[in-house]
């Protein structure tokens, strides 16, 4: 466990310690009617570990699972308390972060991912160093076209994951944010 989390063991990852993705999207729509209410940004991250499937392969599950935990550790520190994280699929985390627009989650972005980037792992006698892709989204810019709580979540996460598959292809180990044009 990460110090200072509350322990509910239905809505913490067991492996990495940090939110699971059922309280993450239980409190995305709490946290989007909360930024439409008093009109304050809100920006998601969606982060993916770059070459995950390959250490797995070359390293074992037991590896895999050090990685987790690690940059689930790195995320967590980098992130201000009020923000969520969440560990949404095996390899990508999920990260809302209050009262952020699009420029600050693109500055938060980039220390993660320097900061990921700057560490090494030890696997198997190895110095392995590990990269991570981010994807952004903003609230602000999406939420003119959907109304509706539900619809914007939906449209914040599939923004965000779409931004993160571009940074992947554009090479891996970046921050990418997709512009929407009204």
């Amino acid at each position: 466990m990460l110090p200072n989390q509350q322990i509910n063991l239905g809505l913490v990852d067991f492996l990495t310690g940090i939110n699971n993705r059922r309280y993450f999207d239980e409190r995305l729509p709490k946290e989007i009617s909360h930024s439409k209410r008093y009109r304050k940004p809100l920006s998601c991250l969606f982060i993916g570990i770059d070459c995950f499937e390959q250490y797995k392969k070359d390293y074992g599950h037991v590896n895999g699972d050090k990685i987790l935990k690690q940059v689930a550790h790195k995320i967590w520190r980098g992130l201000r308390a009020t923000d969520i994280v969440g560990r949404y699929s095996e390899e990508e985390f999920a990260v809302l972060l209050i009262e952020a627009d699009v420029n600050c989650a693109h500055d938060v972005a980039k220390r993660i991912q320097q900061t990921i980037q700057g560490m090494q792992i030890e696997l198997a006698g190895n110095a392995i160093q590990i990269t991570i892709s981010i994807g952004i989204s903003d609230s602000q810019q999406l939420e003119k076209n959907h109304q509706s709580t539900k619809s914007l979540g939906e449209l914040m996460l599939a923004t965000a994951d779409r931004a993160l598959h571009s940074a992947k292809k554009c090479g891996r180990n970046q921050v990418q944010c997709i512009q929407l044009i009204a």
